[in-house]
Parts: structure tokens; C-alpha cells; sequence
């Protein structure tokens, strides 16, 4: 697609000190070097995955939401881009691509070789296993770019892009037969089988034309958008005849021949324009977004926003079948930027429009995320389908930058899209991926606009980069997406058997210096190989690999042994050069170390006693530097985290980095001044530093400002004689060389023709015994080598090619063997993600023991269409759990069928002998969702004590969970591992836990060992016992790390072992836990009450009403401090008093709460009773907070009622299930959150969705009375029987769903009462959970 080309701005990492992909991985400067390289020539990524993503499909079997079918690798030897993909009739995939290597796999059909610099390629796979059908390339003698891929009714495949070629093969009779500027669009068509070139044609001026993206109309005509900065195109039937800018966006319909086009318009404004996306709608109307900076001119028709916002706008259009006529067009944005990346039309005819924002006032409708957080968020616009208002807009993203890159439209309205992040902090919902795995991932979501929800998120990447390319659709829903990757550390599985490992990487040696190279056998397991070292005195060659730990080879290569230390990356090698048998190994996460050979391994720097943190980092470690005089002193070097030093050959460790900081804290070599071993040199990520003390103090040499100082050298002759490559200013990739001990530096003259220094220089070395002669790796070039210290170089690459090499040593005991590791650029990767609807109730419960019984009733309501729904049962084990539900014989399943708008409702009957504890799963159509209503009951006074809400719970990544153990009160946590079982998943895995205090301060820590499926409900003082009188009488919060994914919740439990109902009542409080970054800077409590309440006919006893407010800042150091404020509402929306600790009433609340930190607010139940609703503001978007409501009886001081109030945002559409049998009544509590009066529709239905009556709340309609209206920031607590009074006389006694549409944002939340008798013969219960998003469709 079209947007590849934005990507090389993001992905010039070494040209930006801002780049928020800018990455010091040793792998990164592959991806860098190919985009800059590219840049010069197209503008197109070169590196290649693929994703394949079935949104619905059988239940699932595995744990998690998520289920990975394949994940396999697509390339050859050198740089791979994979631009489309597009599913054929018979269900074959066909991807087409960019390529610079001759050795793709399966290649033989129209064209079998490459021709020019790079070629287009086809690839066609076998639906059914991904078997690799047939391979062609397609291009020139100079460079040719894919852009698009679509494929007819009858196979046949259509690509379309850009050439450089004058030779591009075109078919006789083409439209336009020859190259008419520098650069110009193409269109070709090749058989179903590959033999066929069916027809090819030029698409340009006479400047610079390039074809952007591409579909086929109903006819098989290809459609096509491109940018243009030629004036002369040849037009027909254009709605605009001329160039209206610098460079405009060109529009054409081709004959399914190539011979002519039905129309070729201009369409822009008066400066730059640019498509990114098309589509069709029901009509055959054209649709187009892109992105505009264009204020004059643009062509408008209609438009929702009249004038461009910012420096850059998305704009959307629509053109009529005959292409001489826009019958809608408007600009989309706010005061930054805006990108609309893809547009689909909805068969109700509204469109979706996805992309990248950098605006923080980007008009919201119903937003999931209401804040702009990061450097550039994605974003999901909803137009209306009479193109009169946005009905839905949302921001998507994380702390760094997010782009929505590509979408489509699934069966239930929702928006499936392929995206790209470099934050950390990405919201995951329902994922087997909890965290950004390299620089940038690829993230992968699904949204449901009419609910106004993320139902699906997740990332996908490995240690380098993925960047997400277009996207298609199979005929069963799977998703199919192109995009990039740099990662060789994918857990390949499942796809063609020739790619399951990266493709392109090993080992050449040369045996005469250079002047020849060939490559050694298959040097191990891993071909994948990224260090090499030899060892001085034995000759024996070491090598790290991606992920199979260190080989040795003791005959020059020849044949290879496993070292070790297991499967992990490595990506340095320190050798004692007095004792081969120490090995030093820099991994991905830890340095390790073997002193007998292999036999043992050590991982290094690790506590010494429990609770101490590791002195060295899980981090990158890209250098290892052993004195050769003192062998028993190491250095280690490390992305981000500067240098470490041991002097007792690696039992212990001190940080040896002061001086160092920002980018000179990413190290890439470490060498030894050759006659003082307290003199070091460092070579950093923009400078080459110098110690003179042994570590304990860096300055900066003159050679600053440089990037990538990868290569270090130094004359053993003259030391003052010093070299380091790098990449400098204005001159590139080069080696400067010093005469004075790095006082003063001269960068090497430009190299000779044929070699380029294009990209980085990732290794330096000089031949011992001759330090005129110095080897340069290079990411492009092979290998160079000077025979003059640096005066000129030459190519020694001969055998090699133009390989990355990412490695050079030099045997020094043989000094003409020369050892060299590489990789591929890229290599693409081919994978099925199945996500589902899924979630879980972490603690669920039944059975009777003694006095002590439980149950729990299962209440799930379908705001979507028609589906199946499976309720299935576990004990804590994991193992299938048997329970009983009225009306249902006892299973560990129970399968649904669950109209559209209806629901189910159904108990334990809490009555069995034996106790039987675990969790629920629910798997499900989209729409369905529900609550657990979780009960104890005192069998011996046949009182239900209390009843606890446990909402629906997806998979998600880390979170905190609140603590207060004050007094009778204690607080934890349910888990459940609800990871898939994928290649790479830890099982049992190791979940983290951190107690931090109200300050966010460290307490004590954790690991439990979590296996899949495994159930863990513990208190926070049972989670630290080291710890336990702390615990015990605290508040706080706990931290969760966990590298799988966890179904959670918060459980808050007041309950007394000494004494019984009456002189205690039990009560438990289950709320959602706190994700780590809750993206809004707005949160609101429907219900606060507080006072002492005395009934004035004496029937009940007086009570006392409090609330608590935990407000917590879930983010992470170094965020600042969020400054929040908790303001108290009365139900009318005026300030509403309340006495929270001193003798004053305040109507607020303001606090500074550091990262990890929460306060505690707390009403003090005193004054005459007042019911309303509470805000919560911050100025930072990390947010999250639960409001605990209370209930005392005054005379005996029995707390007799306890319910969670979770902070929630505001929403148009919602649903909840009634339930007003028996005892029990069903309401709601609505704040008006908007700026005008609310209009509220509420609609009840039974379980079968059939309508039982309809009731407006507003203003205006006959018979509302006052209290039933809802102006700007007024509440209204009310139960269903009570809206419906007098017009449903079933709402009174009734099992059934209603739903609520407002024209002003409500924020809610749904009651539940069980009214008994007064205390102390019964207690009322009350409990809440959240509202169900959306409601049922028309």
C-alpha cells in the first residue's frame, strides 16, 4: 500500500535524533540501511511479513482469546517487501512484493530472474497448508516497486506501482508503451498459473508518477490511485483536467486490457495531496482517503469540515462510477496532523475511515480512548450514512506513536485493522501478546463502532521491527495482511517448511585474506548468526546465535558443537584468551558464562538473596570486553544501561558508566588500549568515549555527534593511532581515524565507484601483525578492507556479494583467515491469528459447607446479532469443573443459543455438600457479554449475607490491583493463566508481584508460578507473608507482570473467622483491576451516598451511609506526578458537601499522585444522608479508581452491606440485564454528562427480545415528571419497576434486558438490590457492576 512509503520518514533512525522508532538493537541498523538506501531509489519499504487473522471462527479451542494457527517466514537472501496481498476464488493466497534477492524460493513462471537493482515479485500460496505454489518476478533493468495487489473472478493477478525501468515489460497495445518521465505508475495483470503476462502499461507524465493503490470494479477493471507531479497527463473524462499543486493525486479506470482507460483525473489542491486507500461501495461509487496539506482548491463537495486544521488533514471522498463527478468530499482533522490510511463502507452505507493522528483536538464522538496520549495516536471516524455528521470517532494508542495502517469490515459491522506501534503501553484487550517485543510491532484490533468498543487488540513482533502492509479478506473472514519485519527471532511454525527459519543468514570464510570468501557448511542448528569471535592461542571459532546459544567450531569452521547456554540469542562473545574453556555470552535479556567448556552455564549478575533486585539489567548486551593482561577483569556493555564491570572474572559486578549518559549509554565495542588496561574506548550510539581510570570515569573524545559507532580499532604499534566507524554528517557511513589519542579526527576519503558505504559499518577490525590493513563490515557492501591505514579502501567481498554482514574476525594466530557472519536484510512472515470473543469470571463459586453455603447465577446479555454462546466451568486447577444451573442437568459446559437482543439468566443452587471453587469461561458471538453475580449465604439463619457482582473479565497484559487491609478489611486478587500455549509461552509462567504503599514505593516482591489454566484467588497478606503485619494493616497497590496473558480481578473481603451473623455480617467486593494506563483524563462514580439515615416510620433501624474513593495513578516511573481532582456532586449537578476527614464539608478533593501511588478519600457518614455522584479529573491520562459504598447499622455498629463503584467513562448506547424476581429489583444510575438536556430511550425486553414497553426521558414528553429529567450533569438513580411504573406491569416481576440510548453521553452503572428484612433478622443487599456496551441492532 501506499503508506509503506511514510514508513521510511519513521524508520531513518539514523538521520532523526527524534525518531520514535529509533532504536540501539544491533539488529535495527539493518532496517535503517535498507530504508535510507531505498529512499534514494523508491520510497518503498524492503522487508516483509504476512499476517492471516480469522475474526470468528469454531469455539476456541485453547485458553486465550487469541489462537495463532501458523507463523512462518516469506523471503530470500537479500531485501524482501511484501506491498498486498489478495485471496483468489479457489481460496489461494497471492502476495506481491519487492525484491532484491535472486534466490526466492520456487522461482520459475513469466519471469525467473531478477533484473534490475530490485524487481516486483508474485507469489501465490496454497490456501489449504501455504505451500508455495509459484514464485515470478516481474520487472526492468533498474528499479521497480510494488504498491498493490488484487486478484479477478477467474485468478488472474493485477499489481501496480512504480518503475525506474525504460524496459518494464508492457503488452503490445498498451495505453501508455513507454517510460515518460523519471519515474513513472505501472499496471499489470499475470495469469492464475504465473506463465502469462496478460497485459502491462506505463501510467504517467513527464515528471515523477508512481500508482499508489489499486482495486478491481465489478467488471474486473482496475481502478487505480497514485501521486503525480506531471503536468501532461493524458486525462479522460476528468472531473479536474489539470495539476492543482505541487503534486497531486491522480485517479484512473483502466479496461481490463491495459489498451485504455474510461477516465484519468487530477485531484487535489494547491499544494501536496496524496491517496492512501480505496474502495467501493454498494453503489460502484469510488471511495478515496488520504492525507492533504493542500488550503486552496481541494475539491469539496459537501463537506462535514470545510478549510484544512492543521498542517496536514485526512480528507475522504466520493466519485461517481463514471469518474466525472465528486459527489462528496471534506477535510478530517484537528490542529496537528492527519493521514487517513483506509476507508470501507458499511452496507448501511455509513464509512469507517482509519489512520494516524497527531492532533489532540480531533472532534470525538462515543470515544473507547478519550485522551491523545503519544507522539501520534491511530484514530476510527464513523461518517453517517447520509454524510451528515460523524457518528463515532475515537483515538487508539499508547505513550510513543500508533498508526491504524490498513482495514476491513467484518460480517458484524465491525472494523478489523493492521496497524503499527512503538509504544510500550498499547491497550491489549483479549491477547496472547502482552507487550512490545522490538522497537516497533505491529498491532492488530478490532472495533466495533456501534458499541463503541475495542473488542480485540494485540501485537505481534519480534526483537526488531514490523511495520504493517495492506490487508485482505478470505471468503470464510480471515484477515490476510502484508507488512515488514527485521526479527529473526520469530517462533516460526505451521507454513511452507522452506521458511520456518529466517531466511537468510551463516558464516563465510576467507583463507587468503579477503581475496576470496566461500561460506562454511551449515554451522549449526541456527543458521542465524549475529557474534563470532576466535580465541588467540586455540584458533577455535565461537559464534552466537538468534537463538540457539553459542556454537564452536576447532577446525575453522568446518564442522560445529552447541555450547550453549540453551536456546537463547546471543548477541556478543568474550573469550579468556588463557583458558578456552571461559566463555562469556551477551544475551537478548542476560550475560552468561561457562567456565568448563560448555558443561555448565551461569546467568550473571542475578539477587544473591530474595527481594534484591539484579545488579545487571534484563537488557540488551552488545559487547564483552576480558583484559587480556588480567583476565579476571570483564567488561559488559548494554543498550541503555552503559557499561558494568567485574573484576573477579563475573561473580560480581559494579556499574562502571559515570560520565555517560543519553545515547552514549548504548554501547557497541569495547577495546583495550594495548599498553594500559586501565584505558578503555567505548563506541556509543553518537560518540566514541574514553576512560583512562578502568571504567570509573568516561569523557567524550572529539568524535561526537556521530551515529552508530559500531567499529572500533587501535594501532598496537603507535596507540595513539585510533579508528571508529560511524555515520557523519553530511558524509555518511565512513571510518575517522586519530593520530593523537582521539584529540582530533579526519573521516576517510569517499570511497571508490562501486562501493557505496550506504548504510552502517557494523564491525571494524585490524589484521594482527600488519595494522596498515584494516577490515570494515558493512549492512550493504560485504566486506571492505584499507591496505594503507584508512587512505583508501577497496571492496574484499569477492565470493561474498554485497552481503550484511554483521561481524568480522580475524584468526590472530592465522592471520589470513578471515571470518565474516551475515544476515538478510528482511525476510517476510506468513501467519493465522484467530481472535475470539472470550472472557472469563475470575472466582465463581458452589456447594455448602456447615453453615457456609455459596452459589453464583450467570447473567450474559447479546447486543449483537444471533450467535452461539458456551459457558464453561474450571476448578482452580484448571481441570473441567461440574455445576449445576437451574433448569440444566449437571455439566462442565453448557451451550447457548442467544438471540439477537436477548439474554440468559441462570444459578447454582449453592445447596451441594463440599465447596467447589474456580472460574468461568465464556466464548461467544461479538456483543455478548454479562456479569457473575457471586452469593454467601448463612444456611443457620437463612440469611444471604452478601452478593458480589464479578464482571466479565477479558485477557489483558499488566495491571495493578488496589489494597486495603485497615481494621477487619482485606483485599487481593483472583488470577487466572489464560494463555494459549503458544511456541514460547513460559508454562507455568512467572507472574511478578510488587506491593508499592501510597507513594508508589517498593514494600516487597514476588514470583508465583501461574500454570495455564491454573485459578490463584489470594489476599494480599497471604501474596507476601514476609511482609504479612505490613500487609495486614495497609493500603496500597500491587503490581502484575506476567509475560502471558491473565484474566483478574480486585476481591476486597470484610469478614471476621471469630464471631457470626448477627454480630457480623460478611461482605465481599469484587471490582475490575487497573490497567496501567487508563486513557482517559475523566472518570465518574454514578453513585456516592453519604449520611445518617433514621426512617421516620420506625420500621427500619438507622443506618449510616459512607463512600470510599480509591483513586489511583496506574502509570509507571519516570511519568511525572498526576495531579487529580475528586469533585462531589448532588443529583440536580450542583456541588454537593461532604465531610471527608476534617470537621468542614468540601465539595472536593485535590491530590498529587505519584507513578504506582493511590489516595484514599473517605466520607465520614455523619450528616444528614445526600445521594449523587462524584468526578474525577486528572491533568495527566493515567487514571483508575473504585468507589466502595457502605452500609452500617448504628445501633449494633455491624457493617451489613458493602458494593464496588467502579470509575467508568461515559457512553450514548448501553444495555443490562433485569432481574426484578422475587427479592430482587434491577435499576440503573445515569449521569448526564454532556452539555445540553439528555433525550434517554429506554426499551424492555424479555430474554427472547420481545418488546414489553418504551419509555423517553426528556424534557418535553407528556407526563416526565421533574425527577425524571436529565439536564446537563444531573443524576438519576432509579430501578427498572420504577421507570416502567405503569406501563409494563411485568417490569415488577420479570427476567429480561433493557437498553438505553441518549443524545448526550451517560455515565452508569447498573444496581442490583435483594431487599429483605431488617437487620438483624435479614440484610439488604446491594451490589453493582458495569453496563453492557452498545444495544441490540434495528
Amino acid at each position: 500500500m501506499a503508506f509503506l512509503r511514510q514508513s521510511i520518514a519513521l524508520l531513518r533512525w539514523q538521520d532523526s535524533e527524534s525518531s520514535q522508532l529509533r532504536s540501539n538493537d544491533p539488529q535495527i541498523f539493518r532496517l535503517g540501511f535498507v530504508f535510507r538506501r531505498i529512499t534514494s531509489v523508491s520510497r518503498y519499504c524492503r522487508v516483509v511479513w504476512l499476517l492471516s487473522a480469522s475474526l470468528l471462527g469454531p469455539a476456541a479451542t485453547s485458553a486465550g482469546a487469541e489462537t495463532v494457527q501458523y507463523l512462518s517466514y516469506l523471503g530470500g537472501a537479500q531485501a524482501d517487501s511484501l506491498a498486498g496481498a489478495a485471496v483468489g476464488p479457489d481460496g489461494d493466497l497471492y502476495v506481491a512484493g519487492t525484491t532484491s534477492s535472486d534466490n526466492l524460493p520456487a522461482a520459475g513462471r513469466y519471469q525467473t530472474a531478477r533484473k534490475g537493482g530490485q524487481d516486483v515479485f508474485v507469489v501465490r500460496l496454497r490456501g489449504a497448508d501455504r505451500s508455495l505454489v509459484w514464485v515470478s518476478y516481474l520487472g526492468g533493468s533498474r528499479d521497480d516497486t510494488v504498491a498493490d495487489v488484487a486478484v479477478d473472478s477467474n485468478g488472474n493477478v493485477v499489481v501496480a506501482g512504480v518503475t525506474w525501468s525504460d524496459d518494464f515489460p508492457v503488452s503490445t497495445d498498451a495505453f501508455q508503451s513507454s517510460l515518460e518521465g523519471r519515474t513513472d505508475g505501472f499496471v499489470a495483470g499475470l495469469s492464475a498459473d504465473g506463465k502469462t503476462l496478460q497485459f502491462s502499461t506505463y501510467l504517467g507524465g513527464s515528471a515523477d508518477d508512481e500508482a499508489s493503490c489499486l482495486i478491481l470494479d465489478a467488471d474486473g477493471k482496475p481502478v487505480v490511485a497514485g501521486i503525480t507531479r506531471s503536468g501532461d497527463l493524458r486525462v479522460r473524462a476528468a472531473v479536474q483536467k489539470t495539476l492543482g499543486g505541487a503534486r497531486d493525486v491522480f485517479l484512473a479506470r483502466l479496461s481490463t486490457d491495459g489498451r485504455s482507460v474510461d477516465y484519468l483525473t487530477y485531484m487535489g489542491g494547491n499544494r501536496d495531496d496524496q491517496p492512501f486507500d480505496l474502495a467501493l461501495n454498494e453503489q460502484g461509487h469510488l471511495l478515496v482517503t488520504g492525507s492533504t496539506a493542500s488550503d486552496e482548491n481541494f475539491p469539496l463537495v459537501n463537506p462535514l469540515q470545510e478549510s484544512r486544521s492543521g498542517s496536514s488533514d485526512a480528507f475522504v471522498l466520493e466519485l461517481d462510477p463514471s469518474g466525472d463527478s465528486v459527489l462528496f468530499s471534506s477535510y478530517l482533522g484537528g490542529r496537528g496532523g492527519e493521514t487517513g490510511y483506509c476507508v470501507v463502507p458499511t452496507p448501511s452505507g455509513e464509512l469507517l475511515i482509519g489512520g494516524e493522528t497527531s492532533s489532540s483536538d480531533l472532534g470525538l464522538v462515543d470515544p473507547i480512548q478519550s485522551a491523545y496520549v503519544g507522539s501520534g495516536d491511530a484514530f476510527v471516524i464513523r461518517i453517517a450514512a447520509d454524510y451528515s455528521a460523524v457518528d463515532f470517532a475515537t483515538y487508539l494508542g499508547g505513550a510513543g506513536n500508533d498508526s491504524l495502517r490498513d482495514c476491513r469490515l467484518d460480517e458484524f459491522g465491525r472494523l478489523n485493522g493492521v496497524g503499527v506501534t512503538v509504544s510500550p503501553d498499547f491497550p491489549l484487550v483479549g491477547t496472547a501478546r502482552s507487550e512490545l517485543s522490538g522497537p516497533a510491532d505491529l498491532s492488530f484490533v478490532v472495533v466495533d463502532p456501534r458499541r463503541a468498543t475495542l473488542d480485540f487488540s494485540s501485537l505481534l513482533g519480534g526483537s526488531g521491527t514490523e511495520i504493517p502492509g495492506g490487508m485482505t479478506t478470505a471468503a470464510d473472514g480471515t484477515l490476510i495482511a502484508a507488512g515488514v519485519t527485521t526479527s529473526t527471532d520469530l517462533p516460526a511454525f505451521g507454513g511452507p517448511r522452506e521458511q520456518l527459519r529466517f531466511p537468510g543468514g551463516g558464516m563465510y570464510r576467507s583463507i587468503n585474506e579477503g581475496a576470496q570468501w566461500s561460506q562454511t557448511p551449515t554451522a549449526t542448528t541456527d543458521p542465524n548468526v549475529e557474534a563470532v569471535a576466535v580465541h588467540p592461542v586455540k584458533s577455535w571459532v565461537f559464534v552466537g546465535t538468534t537463538g540457539s546459544g553459542v556454537f564452536v567450531s576447532k577446525d575453522q569452521g568446518e564442522s560445529w558443537e552447541p555450547l550453549g547456554p540453551g536456546a537463547v540469542r546471543v548477541l556478543s562473545i568474550g573469550l579468556d584468551p588463557t583458558d578456552p574453556q571461559v566463555v562469556f555470552a551477551g544475551g537478548a535479556t542476560a550475560l552468561w558464562r561457562t567456565l568448563d567448556g560448555g558443561g555448565s552455564w551461569q546467568r550473571l549478575g542475578q539477587p544473591q538473596e530474595e527481594g534484591e533486585e539484579p545488579v545487571l539489567p534484563a537488557v540488551l548486551y552488545t559487547a564483552v570486553a576480558i583484559d587480556p593482561k588480567h583476565p579476571s577483569t570483564v567488561y559488559v556493555g548494554t543498550q541503555g544501561q552503559g557499561i558494568f564491570k567485574s573484576t573477579d572474572k563475573g561473580d560480581t559486578w559494579n556499574v562502571a558508566s559515570e560520565g555517560l549518559s543519553g545515547d552514549a549509554l548504548t554501547i557497541y565495542r569495547l577495546v583495550f588500549h594495548p599498553g594500559n588496561p586501565n584505558i578503555l574506548f567505548a563506541g556509543t550510539n553518537g560518540s566514541l568515549q574514553k576512560t583512562q581510570d578502568g571504567g570509573q570515569s568516561w569523557t567524550a573524545t572529539s568524535l561526537s555527534g556521530v551515529g552508530q559507532v559500531r567499529g572500533v580499532a587501535v594501532d598496537p604499534t603507535a596507540p595513539d593511532t585510533l579508528y571508529a566507524s560511524g555515520v557523519f554528517p553530511k558524509v555518511g557511513a565512513g571510518v575517522a581515524k586519530s593520530s593523537d589519542g582521539g584529540a582530533t579526527w579526519s573521516v576517510s576519503p569517499t570511497p571508490p565507484t562501486g562501493v557505496r558505504l550506504a548504510g552502517v559499518i557494523t564491525d571494524l577490525q585490524m589484521r594482527p601483525g600488519n595494522p596498515q590493513v584494516l577490515l570494515a563490515a558493512t549492512a550493504a557492501d560485504g566486506v571492505l578492507h584499507t591496505l594503507d591505514a584508512g587512505a583508501t579502501w577497496s571492496s574484499a567481498s569477492a565470493g561474498l556479494g554485497t552481503k550484511t554482514v554483521l561481524g568480522l574476525a580475524v584468526d590472530p594466530g592465522h592471520p589470513e583467515r578471515w571470518y565474516a557472519v551475515y544476515q538478510s536484510v528482511s525476510a517476510g512472515v506468513l501467519t493465522a491469528l484467530r481472535p475470539q470473543n472470550i472472557f472469563y469470571f475470575p472466582q465463581v463459586a458452589d456447594g455448602a459447607n456447615g453453615r457456609i453455603a455459596f452459589r453464583t447465577a450467570f447473567a450474559l446479555v447479546n447486543t449483537g446479532p444471533e450467535c452461539p454462546a458456551v459457558l464453561e466451568f474450571f476448578s482452580s486447577a484448571g481441570e473441567p469443573m461440574t455445576l449445576s444451573l437451574e433448569g440444566e442437568p449437571p455439566a462442565e459446559r453448557l451451550e447457548l443459543r442467544l438471540p439477537a437482543g436477548g439474554g440468559f439468566y441462570a444459578s447454582t443452587p449453592g445447596t451441594e455438600a463440599g465447596l467447589r471453587v474456580g472460574y468461568a469461561r465464556v466464548t461467544a458471538g461479538p456483543g455478548v457479554d454479562g456479569t457473575a453475580i457471586f452469593s454467601r449465604m448463612d444456611r443457620q439463619e437463612n440469611v444471604t449475607l452478601f452478593e458480589a457482582g464479578v464482571p466479565a473479565t477479558q485477557a489483558g497484559g499488566d495491571f495493578f490491583f488496589l489494597v486495603d487491609s485497615i481494621g477487619d478489611t482485606n483485599s487481593g486478587v483472583a488470577l487466572v493463566n489464560v494463555a494459549d500455549g503458544l511456541p514460547g509461552e513460559p508454562d507455568p509462567a512467572p507472574v511478578r508481584l510488587r506491593l508499592l504503599d501510597e507513594e508508589g514505593a517498593w514494600l516487597a516482591e514476588t514470583t508465583v508460578e501461574l500454570a495455564r489454566g491454573e485459578h490463584l484467588p489470594r489476599f494480599a497478606d497471604e501474596i507476601f507473608p514476609e511482609v504479612r503485619q505490613k500487609a495486614l494493616e495497609m493500603r496500597g497497590m500491587v503490581a502484575v507482570e506476567s509475560p502471558v496473558p491473565l484474566a483478574a480481578l480486585t476481591l476486597r473481603q470484610r469478614d471476621r473467622v471469630d464471631k457470626e451473623f448477627p454480630e457480623e455480617v460478611a461482605t465481599l467486593t469484587p471490582f475490575p483491576v487497573i490497567a496501567p494506563l487508563n486513557r482517559s483524563r475523566t472518570l465518574h462514580f454514578p453513585q456516592v451516598a453519604d449520611g445518617e439515615f433514621i426512617d421516620p416510620s420506625g420500621k427500619n433501624p438507622p443506618s449510616s451511609f459512607t463512600t470510599a474513593f480509591f483513586v489511583a495513578n496506574p502509570a509507571s516511573s519516570p511519568v511525572p506526578n498526576n495531579r487529580v481532582v475528586l469533585n462531589f456532586f448532588k443529583s440536580d449537578g450542583t456541588a454537593m458537601g461532604l465531610r471527608v476527614g476534617g470537621e468542614r464539608p468540601v465539595s472536593g478533593v485535590v491530590a498529587e499522585l505519584s507513578p504506582g501511588g493511590f489516595q484514599v478519600v473517605e466520607t465520614r457518614g455523619i450528616d444528614s444522608p445526600q445521594v449523587g455522584y462524584a468526578r474525577l479529573g486528572a491533568v495527566a491520562p493515567f487514571l483508575g479508581g473504585t468507589a466502595v459504598y457502605s452500609q452500617k447499622d448504628v445501633i449494633s455498629g455491624v457493617n451489613v452491606l458493602e458494593a464496588g463503584v467502579a470509575a467508568v467513562s461515559p457512553r450514548r448506547r448501553f444495555s443490562i440485564l433485569v432481574d426484578s424476581l422475587g427479592p430482587w429489583n434491577t435499576g440503573l444510575a445515569l449521569v448526564n454528562t454532556g452539555v445540553d438536556p439528555a433525550v434517554v430511550t429506554l426499551r424492555l425486553y424479555d430474554l427472547e427480545h420481545k418488546l414489553l414497553g418504551e419509555r423517553v426521558l426528556d424534557m418535553v414528553t407528556p407526563g416526565n415528571p421533574p425527577q425524571y429529567w436529565l439536564g446537563p450533569n444531573a443524576h438519576l438513580p432509579r430501578f427498572v419497576h420504577e421507570l416502567f411504573f405503569g406501563l409494563v406491569a411485568e417490569a415488577a416481576e420479570m427476567r429480561g434486558v433493557l437498553t438505553v440510548e441518549s443524545s448526550q453521553p451517560l455515565a452508569a452503572v447498573t444496581l442490583r438490590q435483594r431487599v429483605g428484612k431488617s437487620f438483624p433478622e435479614d440484610v439488604t443487599t446491594l451490589t453493582t457492576f458495569p453496563v453492557i456496551p452498545g444495544v441490540p441492532p434495528e
